[in-house]
């Protein structure tokens, strides 16, 4: 349950980071700092989630 709860974590920033219509990008986005570690934690978030899927299986 917690690896799902992981990858549902990464497809929610995902989501979360899409532009929306008309916008170039989001508001929270406009930071280099949170440009460059935005991608990085979503990758970890999904790496966690398949890591502890894959052990418990």
């Amino acid at each position: 349950m917690l690896g799902l709860a992981m990858l549902g974590v990464a497809a929610a920033l995902l989501l979360l980071g899409r532009p929306r219509k008309g916008e170039d990008m989001r508001p929270f986005m406009t930071s280099s700092l949170v440009y460059a570690f935005y991608p990085a934690m979503i990758l970890v978030f999904i790496a966690m989630g398949m890591l502890t899927i894959v052990m418990n299986l």
